[in-house]
């Protein structure tokens, strides 16, 4: 009888404990989410992909990216420039041995491959940037030929950051 009696307190104990989880819903602590990541060109010798996270105060983008030359007496670069929702450039800091022009446009060193990232944080209100992104090829001769993307790929690319909403009535944050 005795044991019994344990084995249904402590029933009673576990079913208490879930109750105020199930009255109140679950809050959501975590000021960030999950990021999806965006292929924005998918090729042999050029890949460039993006992705945003959302936090209460402001976006952080993040643009990954590799290249290879396609021959052996090339050389590659790569140039961003990032526009806000009004279509406003928007200033990046630039990465190591990147560098920035007048006009706000990022330029990577020339090299024979590179694999890495860019990343710049904007106000939570910039839900959307647009970016534009140019491949130039540097051959032995030092002679420079620019935009090197094939026509059927575009050069403008438009980002959009998770909109998060907030319902009242299960405390709990939601992506929409």
């Amino acid at each position: 009888m005795k044991k019994r009696w344990s084995v249904w307190l402590s029933i009673f104990v576990l079913i208490v404990n879930l109750l105020p989880n199930i009255w109140q819903g679950y809050t959501v602590l975590a000021d960030s989410f999950e990021t999806k990541e965006t292929k924005l060109i998918n090729q042999e010798d050029l890949g460039v992909t993006s992705n945003v996270t959302a936090s209460q105060e402001n976006n952080v983008w993040e643009i990954h990216y590799r290249y290879q030359a396609a021959q052996d007496n090339e050389k590659r670069r790569l140039k961003f420039k990032i526009f806000d929702n009004q279509n406003n450039p928007i200033l990046v800091n630039p990465e190591k041995g990147w560098t920035l022009t007048e006009t706000k446009e990022l330029v990577s060193p020339f090299s024979a491959s590179d694999t890495a990232s860019i990343q710049f944080t904007t106000a939570r209100s910039i839900s959307n940037v647009k970016i534009k992104i140019q491949a130039d090829a540097q051959f032995d001769d030092k002679t420079i030929k620019e935009d090197i993307l094939p026509e059927d790929i575009g050069k403008f690319y438009e980002l959009r950051a998770p909109l998060k909403t907030y319902e009242k009535r299960y405390n709990r944050l939601k992506i929409s």
